[in-house]
């Protein structure tokens, strides 16, 4: 199993003797909406170790320009808290603030530390590599707050509500613990099981004790399979199609910042944080469009591995090749191009959207059967 990245898994959960006392304070409240909540939890949690609580301005220099934390420590992706001007009004001269719910519940207390303006158009540039408002990450940035602020995080709240089974690192550990698992390989995603994430999956198994499968259960892109969609897809498929006593489901509330290779790098360090040993990044890991190219995903695996402590499994293309009669990589595939069949998350989503069951060339049958029972399989 792997140490936390800088040593430590971070624990920001109140007990409940700290609970009653920082509840009971006099402070403004910020009220957050539900994707903000979520990252109070992954920080609390300890599923971004080392961090403890949103940047300030020195850090989030220090992590756009080189990837690190003033104290040398790798992150890819700054994790920021906006306010705007009536927000930091509200604060004034308080040294201390309770970040609430969508519906005003209490959920944490933040020490503030720094309220300073967002760099939107370094961070759009360092980030995303682009500041074209067609890419959500962009979007999202430009439509954010003016002002940023830092501070060290507690929680005192119950834990949000998400999509079971949902994990903390530490359950996670404990898991890998009594499985005895020393070597153990996670997987991400956002979309439903197909074939070609069936193969990379039991790729990963063969090199590893155990497989971690998380897929994300945040906000989404229109367009994107429906948490609970996946959900379901999810449970039938560890349950029944993964080697039985191998694999642990566990869903993730993490919001996708389409950052292509940056997030690649990101949730790799957060599954090291779980205890993962390995980690898989798929061709287009976390991206969107045309933004982002697979050289770009390789230089930055080679570049930064190292500094993450994990080992990154970057595979190539697989599909189901109908000379082969199996589900293959490219590079093992002596067959031409017509007898491949592709199986990607869009092409599954574009036929679904047609009322169309893909084949069972893409997609598992019995998994295509429980999709199309759902009214709603998208994200409007």
């Amino acid at each position: 199993m792997n140490k936390p990245l800088g040593g430590i898994l971070v624990d920001r959960i109140a007990n409940a003797r700290e609970r009653r006392k920082l509840s009971a304070l006099a402070l403004p409240k910020l009220v957050l909406p539900k994707d903000r909540v979520t990252e109070v939890w992954n920080i609390s949690t300890g599923a971004y170790s080392p961090l403890t609580g949103f940047l300030g301005k020195k850090e989030l220099r220090s992590v756009l320009k080189d990837l690190k934390l003033s104290s040398g420590t790798f992150w890819p992706i700054p994790i920021v808290l906006d306010i705007d001007e009536a927000e930091k009004k509200k604060i004034g001269k308080s040294d201390a603030v309770f970040l609430a719910d969508p519906a005003g519940k209490k959920i944490a207390h933040l020490c503030v530390e720094e309220i300073y303006p967002f760099p939107k158009r370094q961070f759009e540039s360092q980030v995303f590599k682009t500041h074209d408002l067609s890419h959500p990450g962009v979007y999202k940035v430009r439509h954010a707050k003016k002002y940023l602020i830092a501070g060290k995080l507690t929680w005192i709240g119950p834990a949000p509500r998400i999509i079971r089974p949902s994990y903390t690192p530490r359950e996670v550990r404990e898991m890998f613990q009594r499985k005895k698992w020393r070597t153990i390989v996670a997987f991400h995603t956002r979309n439903v099981p197909h074939l070609g994430h069936e193969h990379i999956q039991r790729e990963g198994l063969k090199r590893t004790d155990g497989l971690l499968v998380q897929p994300l259960v945040g906000a989404k892109k229109s367009g994107d399979f429906r948490n609970e969609v996946v959900a379901k897809a999810y449970r039938y498929f560890v349950a029944h199609v993964l080697p039985r006593g191998k694999a642990i489901l566990s869903f993730l509330p993490y919001n996708a910042y389409f950052a292509g290779p940056r997030e690649a790098l990101l949730t790799a360090v957060i599954r090291k944080n779980f205890g993962c040993t390995h980690f898989i990044i798929g061709r287009d890991h976390t991206g969107v469009g045309d933004f982002y190219t697979a050289a770009e995903y390789s230089r930055m695996i080679q570049k930064h591995q190292r500094a993450m402590g994990i080992t990154i499994l970057h595979f190539s293309r697989a599909f189901y090749c109908l000379k082969c009669k199996k589900t293959v990589f490219e590079e093992d595939c002596p067959h031409d191009e017509r007898y491949h069949v592709h199986a990607a998350g869009s092409v599954v989503r574009d036929l679904l959207l047609k009322k169309s069951p893909p084949p069972p060339e893409m997609i598992r049958p019995e998994v295509v059967k429980l999709l199309l029972k759902e009214k709603d399989l998208f994200v409007r």
